[in-house]
């Protein structure tokens, strides 16, 4: 396959972004949180989490179904352009 090393490449690159990500915002999460709070912060976290995985993909999946991967895609990005937009105002430096 042409695009193998690409793929697996890409790959590797998402794994470790995301884990770098998750494993900052489960400490920024825990850490705003009193000590004696600091396991219903994690348990927290980590069910939105898992809610958000869920709830998105199924989402995402329908709306896939309905207006196909093209619209998907630039609804995707679109929202990304957005949450960077969001985050530059309410988080400047």
């Amino acid at each position: 396959m042409v695009g193998e090393p690409l793929f697996l490449t890409s790959d590797i690159i998402y794994g470790l972004a995301l884990g770098i990500a998750m494993s900052v915002a489960k400490s920024v999460a825990i850490k705003s949180a009193p000590s004696e709070c600091w396991g219903a912060s994690s348990a927290l976290f980590l069910l939105m989490n898992d809610l958000g995985i869920e709830v998105s993909s199924s989402l995402w999946g329908a709306f896939n179904d309905i207006w196909g991967f093209q619209a998907g895609t630039l609804c995707l990005v679109a929202c990304q352009v957005l949450s960077f937009i969001a985050a530059r105002i309410l988080f400047p430096r």
